[in-house]
């Protein structure tokens, strides 16, 4: 009943749900149509720097909203989904149907290994957090359960950089930030922060080979950071 209770007076005054994937699905369409569409007529115009355009930009701003809000969803989905498995397989359904016209429009290819969609991104960190959950449970709280989770979040990261997923390891970090600290908002926005402005430099950094990337910016490390994407 308590529950019952938070939940029905949380909708009442913020945001259900529904409106929030409903913004997620304007915001992403604004993305990709800047940068498919908009991206396209920009070089038939003979413009090559993007982001010299005004509208590109924002565009693409926009569309930064985006996986915010997805991985937020995916976090709350673990929590209140009947049926996990098929909560589940449904993203996963998603992942493979999604392939082919990912594919073909990212690489003008049938299939891509080298970009697979957001779907499989947010089915293994749906997978993650049903672990992550299996573990607390089965170990407890202790020191070895802290290092364990640790250890799952880390693999799941690899695997979402190995695999090309879409957003890679700062997007398992982003929803495991939002799934961990569910229940402590300032602890939440913290964790997001940190993900959302670090989680990226290390993608770019992974992409680029950890070793190879520090060497080539051994002189302006602190700069080549920042600079990574100052869009995201």
């Amino acid at each position: 009943k308590k529950e019952n209770f938070i939940m029905e007076t949380t909708s009442e005054r913020g945001l259900s749900a529904a409106v929030l994937k409903n913004i997620a699905v304007i915001t992403m369409t604004i993305d990709h149509v800047t940068a498919f569409i908009l991206k396209d007529y920009l070089k038939t115009q003979g413009v090559f720097n993007l982001y010299s355009s005004e509208w590109y930009t924002l565009g693409r701003i926009i569309g930064r909203i985006a996986f915010v809000l997805y991985a937020f969803m995916i976090a709350e989905g673990a929590v209140y989904t009947r049926n996990k498995g098929k909560y589940a397989l449904r993203l996963l359904a998603l992942a493979m149907i999604s392939v082919v016209p990912h594919s073909y429009v990212n690489a003008r290819r049938w299939f891509h290994p080298e970009d697979m969609n957001i779907f499989f991104l947010l089915f293994l960190g749906l997978v993650t957090i049903y672990a992550y959950d299996w573990l607390k449970d089965r170990i407890g709280s202790n020191v070895l359960s802290v290092i364990c989770r640790i250890l799952l979040i880390a693999a799941s990261c690899a695997v979402a950089r190995i695999c090309h997923f879409e957003y890679g390891l700062m997007g398992i970090m982003l929803i495991m930030a939002f799934y961990i600290f569910r229940e402590d908002l300032p602890k939440m926005i913290v964790a997001v922060v940190i993900v959302m402005s670090l989680g990226y430099m290390l993608n770019v950094i992974a992409g680029s080979g950890i070793i190879f990337w520090i060497k080539n910016h051994s002189s302006n490390l602190i700069p080549a950071l920042l600079n990574t994407d100052k869009m995201q």
